[in-house]
């Protein structure tokens, strides 16, 4: 049996050398795997001009028909991987683990995903949604999430309360919303609140939407944006500094930013609405109320009769002064959430269930 299970073992194949968050979440689930000492290939697809992680350089392996592919990539990259293997050779088992924002799926996706033996989702969102147009019930992986080795107590430092938030302005910006990011932090604190700094890292060759979010922070000088690409060491760095995440998402297929900043024990506020649910609620967070709005032309792929949320300025404005008059009491909720985070999300909780597959 030992032989029989180091032969059929794992393909994970996805954005291994990228920065984007597609490539965060197959690095994650080759740590999850290693943490609990499951053999695996590790087969890297190449997106031009988005490879500048190289974590995983030197551990890349060729594609090997007959193991147990587990691909990460979005929903609509699907029907692409599934060509491959068939021109290289099918796995044993072909599973998919699909990235998608939306509650409604497109035909074509569709097909795409029942080319696979099995479909598993990262969140309850994805799940819910798939199970609905695959007419099939559809298991969730909870997406692994890398545990902060140490965590420093979350204390405003020098007086000044730190929001922190980031986005790829490439990854669709309207879905990210980062307008809604300064003004929920400009309408909760009006230019006399001198204790307060608002970082937003952004990165990505969108040259509209950065001219706007500059045009923004020229006028408030406590909004601070880095614009450029940073290590994975640089990200985690930002991200221990600050006290407060926010995310203004109109949908999130996981939510990988503010799932982090919990485990970081930070504050998180974010969208009602998406992938996020899993893990931010009054427990554990700031939830932002929302409408659901059409998205409009380009907005977003498949754009055509889709809604998606428009999170209310004013109710994360609310959240952020209520964590600015009560930090103690909303510190507590980041605790209860990076508590729930290691029962749900840690490598070994996920590897665990990695290992069902085999």
């Amino acid at each position: 049996m030992e032989n029989q299970i180091q032969l059929n073992k794992f393909s994970l194949i996805g954005y291994f050398l990228s920065e984007i968050g597609l490539g965060q979440t197959i690095r994650n689930f080759a740590y999850a795997l290693q943490s609990e000492n499951i053999p695996a290939n590790y087969v890297n697809a190449h997106l031009q001009g988005r490879s500048n992680d190289l974590e995983f350089h030197g551990q890349r392996t060729p594609y090997e028909a007959g193991n147990i592919n587990f691909v990460v990539a979005g929903i609509n990259d699907a029907g692409m991987f599934f060509d491959q293997f068939k021109k290289l050779g099918l796995g044993r088992k072909n599973v998919i683990y699909p990235l998608w924002e939306l509650d409604r799926v497109p035909h074509e996706l569709i097909n795409s995903l029942n080319l696979y033996d099995e479909v598993i989702a990262p969140s309850q969102f994805i799940a819910d949604t798939l199970s609905i147009h695959l007419n099939k019930n559809i298991k969730k992986i909870p997406h692994p999430i890398k545990i902060p080795s140490s965590v420093q107590p979350n204390k405003i430092k020098d007086g000044i309360l730190k929001i922190y938030s980031f986005m790829d302005l490439d990854s669709y910006y309207e879905r990210k919303n980062p307008l809604g990011v300064l003004e929920a932090f400009s309408a909760a604190f009006p230019v006399q609140y001198r204790d307060v700094e608002l970082i937003l890292k952004v990165r990505g060759v969108n040259l509209v939407s950065r001219d706007e979010l500059h045009a923004f922070s020229s006028k408030d000088n406590r909004i601070k944006i880095i614009d450029k690409t940073l290590s994975r060491i640089e990200v985690d760095v930002l991200m221990s500094e600050c006290n407060v995440f926010l995310s203004m998402h109109r949908s999130e297929g996981f939510g990988l930013g503010p799932a982090e900043a919990l485990l970081s024990e930070k504050i998180v506020v974010a969208t009602n609405y998406g992938g996020t649910t899993d893990f931010i609620d009054v427990n554990t967070g700031f939830p932002v109320d929302y409408k659901m709005v059409p998205i409009k032309p380009r907005q977003y792929p498949y754009w055509y009769n889709q809604l998606w949320a428009d999170p209310s300025i004013e109710s994360a404005a609310s959240a952020l002064r209520f964590i600015y008059n009560n930090f103690d009491e909303a510190q507590r909720r980041a605790i209860y959430g990076r508590n729930l985070m290691l029962d749900q999300h840690s490598y070994k909780v996920v590897a665990n269930k990695m290992r069902l597959l085999l």
